[in-house]
């Protein structure tokens, strides 16, 4: 209840049942929040989306009394948007329309070649200008009060500029998807950033049925894409926790686009479905439509707030190695960090220095604030 900020003031009290001696009753009084309109901002850095400020809007009870629509506009660096409308029916059917838009500018080692009209193209890495714009329509409901179950349809545009391909300036796609999805949620965490206790999964499937084919590719082929995180966070003592997590991305079906495929490295930005964190890598610097992922990170809060640990993660990730049996292999990749996070008002503040034994390259990371 008082998470939902609907109420001003939250007063409760215990009483005996008179008709169950073993039961006890709880009465609440509740005062009614009369704000039903925010504004709100927030400012944040990373190596991938760099500066950023957000203005939020949001407002309660729009059309319904038990809805709530958000919009994020987020200025810097690389200009974004996220809109959030949902008609919350609790137990029930509840109904949510999302559209967000992510753009930002990297260098990342696609396998460009696999695109009939660039394989004679001999890059290791393509620099170019990314936005994905994703709509999406879905139902979703609790089971059992505790598991997320949620259905519906989405579409995607993304289009891909590079500048370093023969000195000109091409356009790699510009193409609209179709999928369902059906996604899976339990999140017991009691802190998203530097969690003590708890359980998270988050399960995806995404069934890619349509495309507007406006690139030059081949044929499109129906495909889909699994995507699972799972995460146990467990204290040892009142000021060390254990933190361990795992992930898997899989592409089922013919090797449409590279496009979509799972990017991996860097620390600090606000993670997707397709592009996750990875200590002892740069940022965007791992590439493939499979992969797999673990994390053990310990957590020492030495003062109130403040926050050092230690991390190292394992992967294998690349193309079509689920088939070639090299996914559930010994990992390829691996990499360490230490760090010191500061909880504030604001969000945290987060130093992170990584290395990994298969390189020769080490990288401090700053975040600064919320991610979004």
């Amino acid at each position: 209840l008082n998470a939902t900020q609907n109420f001003q003031t939250i007063n409760y009290e215990f009483k005996k049942n008179p008709y169950f001696p073993n039961y006890v009753d709880i009465d609440f009084t509740l005062s009614e929040n009369p704000v039903e309109r925010y504004l709100k901002f927030g400012l944040h850095y990373d190596g991938v989306f760099k500066s950023s400020a957000l203005i939020n809007i949001t407002q309660k009870k729009l059309i319904f009394t038990n809805d709530v629509v958000s919009l994020d506009v987020i200025l810097g660096d690389n200009n974004r948007y996220n809109f959030r409308y949902y008609w919350d029916n609790g137990a029930s059917w509840s109904v949510g329309v999302n559209s967000k838009l992510t753009a930002f500018g990297r260098n990342i080692p696609y396998q460009i070649n696999t695109i009939p009209d660039f394989q004679n193209v001999d890059i290791t890495k393509i620099a170019y200008d990314y936005k994905d714009l994703s709509n999406q329509l879905y139902v979703q409901t609790f089971f059992k009060s505790r598991y997320l179950i949620g259905l519906g349809l989405e579409h995607k545009y993304l289009k891909l500029k590079s500048n370093n391909i023969n000195n000109q300036s091409i356009i790699l796609e510009k193409n609209h998807y179709l999928n369902g999805l059906f996604t899976f949620k339990y999140d017991t965490y009691d802190n998203k950033y530097f969690p003590k206790k708890g359980v998270m999964f988050n399960g995806e499937y995404k069934h890619f049925f349509l495309s507007s084919e406006s690139n030059s590719k081949s044929d499109f082929a129906p495909f889909s894409i699994v995507k699972g995180d799972l995460g146990i966070a467990q204290g040892l003592t009142k000021k060390l926790t254990l933190k361990l997590e795992s992930e898997l991305g899989i592409m089922l079906g013919p090797y449409s686009t590279p496009f979509l495929d799972f990017i991996i490295g860097g620390y600090g930005f606000a993670q997707s479905s397709s592009m996750r964190h990875f200590y002892g890598y740069n940022h965007t610097s791992l590439v493939g439509n499979n992969y797999i992922k673990a994390l053990i990170d310990l957590d020492y809060e030495f003062l109130p707030k403040h926050h050092l640990n230690a991390s190292a993660n394992f992967a294998n990730i690349g193309h079509d190695i689920l088939e070639s049996g090299k996914l559930f292999s010994t990992p390829k990749y691996d990499g360490y960090a230490v760090g010191y996070g500061y909880q504030t008002i604001l969000g945290p503040i987060e130093l992170k220095h990584s290395w990994s034994p298969n390189t020769s390259d080490h990288f401090t990371w700053v975040s600064v604030g919320f991610w979004f």
